[in-house]
């Protein structure tokens, strides 16, 4: 039986979900056009471009998982300032390079004794946990603090990865690699001329049931002139 006191049917409630669903629907299309965001540059050149060029995406990110991040980053970015061997020299920075128009959210720079570094945190689930502790850092964590640690100039990342459900947390000592850097320049350069150009970039897949194009908010954009043309020779 329902309390007396509360009431789940009410004009009040209705406005209420009604704003909080207008508020999610905006900020879920908040996207960074023109530029290329560091934590997209792993992905399929094609979907960078589209993203870059401002088309509309089909399907969009969930904004609560992206706040429940953004409280966690703030949660340590706190207990690192309160501690008296480290000092926060920056925090919420947006680091660019726009010889590359590349830009990067940076969570903070701190130093630590005599080490400068740009930290990454981020939040997992159970089973990515798992995965990045074992490897000390998934892929694209590594990948994308080593070229904050480019961009910020210093010498040093701190990757903190926390598991969301358990609160487990480890930290990784990131430092760059030199290839890897060479290779966002080349990357970001031939995105720029083809955005110059106009020149779409040409799909790394051979059809759109690969990993990536399955969960791409272009997938319908990229492959509908293919899927024309294939079904017009049907």
């Amino acid at each position: 039986m329902q309390n007396k006191f509360l009431k789940q049917d009410t004009k009040l409630l209705a406005a209420t979900q009604d704003a909080i669903k207008s508020e999610i629907k905006r900020r879920n299309f908040s996207f960074d056009h023109e530029v290329f965001n560091l934590k997209h540059l792993t992905e399929c050149p094609r979907r960078i471009y589209y993203r870059a060029q401002g088309f509309a995406a089909e399907t969009q990110p969930d904004f609560l998982e992206k706040y429940h991040l953004e409280y966690t980053k703030k949660k340590w970015i706190d207990l690192l300032s309160q501690s008296k061997k480290i000092k926060i020299l920056d925090q919420n920075i947006l680091a660019a390079d726009t010889n590359y128009n590349l830009v990067a959210n940076v969570d903070a720079v701190f130093t630590c004794e005599t080490f400068t570094s740009a930290l990454l945190v981020d939040s997992l689930s159970s089973e990515q946990y798992t995965e990045a502790n074992q490897a000390g850092g998934l892929r694209k964590q590594i990948f994308e603090l080593m070229v904050a640690v480019w961009l910020t100039e210093v010498q040093n990342g701190i990757l903190i990865c926390e598991n969301r459900e358990t609160r487990e947390y480890f930290l990784s000592h990131v430092i760059i690699h030199k290839p890897i850097i060479e290779g966002v320049k080349s990357k970001c350069k031939k995105l720029m001329e083809q955005q110059v150009l106009q020149q779409l970039p040409s799909r790394p897949y051979d059809s759109d049931s690969s990993q990536e194009c399955l969960v791409c908010e272009y997938r319908e954009t990229c492959w509908k002139k293919n899927k024309e043309m294939t079904d017009g020779q049907s």
